[in-house]
């Protein structure tokens, strides 16, 4: 079953004692809904069930179905239903500065919270910063992840789970070994969920974030994983392989098409699929031999071309069907890449 599927399964309320790592799964995916100012605060905690009918009633016209599938197994779901939303987040600039910063806190129970940071949304300005994690020594969102983690744990009491998914694990990750060791030492686990890693600036291994968070550390990726595979700095004994249904490498990222089972459990794998696993070492190899330069014209060069051609958010399915004018951009960007 799906995550989705999963949601309606079980028969118990979600508490701190009986979490699993399917709820985590759903937990993270929460960070993907747009809910309502009123949830903006640390200070007032809202019925995520309530939340959800609300949802279903007021919002004329969801991103994907799937997020309307999400909301309405939630808002029936006994497992989910009295959970906390709280201290949601939203944020999106263009002009000065290149921001998609989106995250949400789960209450789970008086002294368990779940912060779950989510992925990019879609938007062009989205895609452009998990270019940027190859060579800045910090973007934006990076920077509000780890404002967000140090606001969370001076409003909330008790310990975390912190996690994110696609570029939200990166975010995760970033503000967990980041933020001060007071704070790290309040978080339980960390998921990167098919998320990219760090530029060799970080020299992630022996920082002492990581030093201190290391046997915490989890890392959940398709059978056919790219984003997480991309610019990989934790070591392997991190990383477990969960089943995707979806065929196609792309679609596979999606956490909403990952397997799990009646238990609680992800479906796990034994390897990755070992054709996409060398595809992603030599693109791994290609981008260590460009200079950090190199990779911040590479990828100013390739998003002056959504600006030019005005495109603002990116859809797997649009690419397919992409205008002539932008083709021969993306061609251009070839001669560029291999000249």
């Amino acid at each position: 079953m799906n995550i989705i599927e999963y949601v309606s399964y079980p028969n118990e309320p979600l508490t701190k004692y009986n979490i699993n790592e399917s709820d985590v799964l759903v937990l993270t995916a929460l960070s993907y809904i747009e809910f309502p100012d009123i949830c903006s605060g640390f200070g007032r905690v809202t019925n995520l069930g309530s939340l959800a009918r609300q949802l279903l009633v007021y919002t004329p016209v969801f991103r994907e179905e799937k997020f309307r599938d999400f909301l309405v197994a939630i808002a029936s779901s006994t497992r989910f239903y009295n959970l906390g939303v709280c201290g949601y987040r939203n944020e999106h600039q263009e002009v000065s500065d290149t921001l998609q910063f989106a995250a949400v806190t789960v209450k789970i129970s008086d002294d368990l919270w779940f912060v779950s940071y989510s992925g990019t949304d879609g938007t062009v300005v989205g895609w452009k910063e998990d270019f940027q994690f190859a060579y800045m020594e910090q973007t934006s969102a990076q920077k509000k992840a780890l404002e967000y983690i140090i606001e969370a744990s001076k409003n909330l009491d008790g310990n975390f789970i912190v996690s994110g998914h696609s570029k939200g694990g990166n975010l995760a990750a970033y503000a967990s070994l980041f933020a001060e060791k007071y704070i790290q030492d309040r978080i339980i686990r960390l998921y990167c969920n098919d998320a990219p890693g760090f530029n060799e600036k970080f020299n992630i291994v022996s920082n002492d974030g990581y030093i201190n968070m290391r046997e915490r550390i989890h890392c959940f990726v398709p059978q056919d994983s790219i984003v997480g595979r991309l610019l990989r700095t934790f070591p392997l004994k991190h990383f477990r392989v969960v089943r995707s249904e979806a065929p196609t490498v792309f679609y596979q990222h999606d956490i909403f098409n990952w397997q799990v089972n009646s238990q609680g459990s992800p479906v796990i794998l034994s390897v990755l699929d070992p054709i996409t696993a060398t595809f992603m070492e030599a693109v791994n190899f290609m981008i260590k031999t460009m200079s950090h330069d190199m990779r911040k014209d590479f990828t100013n060069y390739l998003f002056d071309i959504f600006q030019r051609e005005n495109i603002k958010h990116l859809n797997l399915k649009y690419l397919g069907y992409a205008p002539a004018e932008f083709r021969k951009s993306l061609s251009e960007l070839k001669k560029l890449t291999l000249g």
